[in-house]
């Protein structure tokens, strides 16, 4: 059973690490059946954590090699003042170094993603003298682990428009649910926040739960519109830009809603005098900006770097047939 603040009903840090290994351990179950799934049906050795190639280790160096720099970089133009910022408030690091991290889930899969976040963070902490928190370590493993998890609903769509629109609505769907189904049932519905130190104003802890379901809608319907855009011109150069920035969208607002609205403000509660509503106002007034930042440099990006990268995801994953009949390795187109 979940702990929670025995006064307020809150959420704390330990509630946030067993919903992240729940949601780790979910996530290698469903691993552990699709491979023995590949083993009986498809007579296929299906790898739960990709075999890499040379290719594969070099691309994935480079992922993290740029995370860091950018991070180091930008120290060295402020004259230390951002590694200052760092050390005394990490989570600040964590949203700037997890662009690339997302990126890397969505080129390597959830896994690899996880290993790039992981190592990320431990080298940017070593390389700007900041200091290690548990609670963003673990964010930065899971904005990898969900840039991979839409990896794999791009795989899965094959290059159909319809398919990932779906998978990625159904994806946003089952996530609000689940966040707000969480905090139904581990926060009083009548707890009466004050934000009197942002705004004069004060709201119930249920409007958090319309806040969430609110943002989930905005991201279906800008999924929609994008979706008809590219029905128009099905034939054109273009659509298959926009399946990429649909998977962007998907991306985005997975990680921003689930990590920086849900999770991180209780590590970040953790650092400071402010409780986890607080923060959660923070976080929410800084959503909209982060969300058109993130969406609008993670596309473009991704975009130059998939062609050069070529890093086939599906190939390290899954293996040849292991019987002796000739069997053609059917490959995904990927956008």
């Amino acid at each position: 059973m979940l702990l929670n603040n025995a006064n307020l009903g809150l959420l704390n840090s330990i509630d946030m690490i067993l919903i992240f290994v729940a949601f780790f351990a979910s996530v290698l179950f469903c691993s552990g059946v699709k491979k023995v799934y590949y083993y009986f049906f498809k007579k296929r050795k299906y790898y739960i954590f990709p075999k890499t190639s040379v290719k594969g280790i070099s691309a994935i160096a480079m992922t993290v090699s740029l995370s860091v720099a950018v991070l180091i970089l930008i120290t060295i133009i402020t004259s230390n003042a951002m590694a200052i910022l760092f050390r005394a408030f990490p989570g600040t690091r964590i949203t700037i170094e997890a662009i690339l991290i997302k990126i890397g889930g969505l080129l390597f899969g959830p896994f690899i993603g996880m290993f790039i976040g992981g190592i990320t963070d431990l080298l940017t902490i070593a390389l700007t003298a900041g200091i290690f928190h548990y609670g963003y370590f673990i964010a930065a493993l899971t904005f990898g682990l969900v840039g991979g998890l839409v990896r794999t609903i791009i795989n899965y769509s094959k290059n159909n428009i319809t398919k990932l629109t779906i998978m990625s609505i159904a994806s946003l769907l089952v996530m609000c649910i689940s966040v707000v189904l969480f905090m139904y049932f581990t926060i009083p519905t009548d707890l009466e926040i004050n934000f009197t130190f942002i705004i004069n104003f004060s709201f119930y802890s249920w409007h958090f739960m319309v806040f969430i379901i609110s943002l989930t809608l905005i991201a279906v319907l800008l999924i929609i519109v994008f979706y008809f855009l590219s029905r128009r011109n099905k034939n054109g150069w273009y659509a298959k830009h926009i399946m990429t920035f649909i998977a962007v969208i998907t991306l985005v607002f997975l990680t921003e809603i689930f990590v920086n609205v849900f999770m991180l403000p209780v590590f970040d509660a953790d650092l400071s005098t402010l409780s986890y509503f607080q923060w959660i106002a923070i976080r929410s007034l800084l959503f909209v900006p982060m969300v058109i930042f993130n969406i609008f440099v993670i596309w473009p990006i991704f975009e130059i770097v998939k062609p050069l990268v070529k890093y086939d995801y599906m190939d390290d994953v899954i293996g040849k047939n292991y019987t002796k009949k000739k069997f053609k390795i059917r490959r995904c187109i990927y956008i």
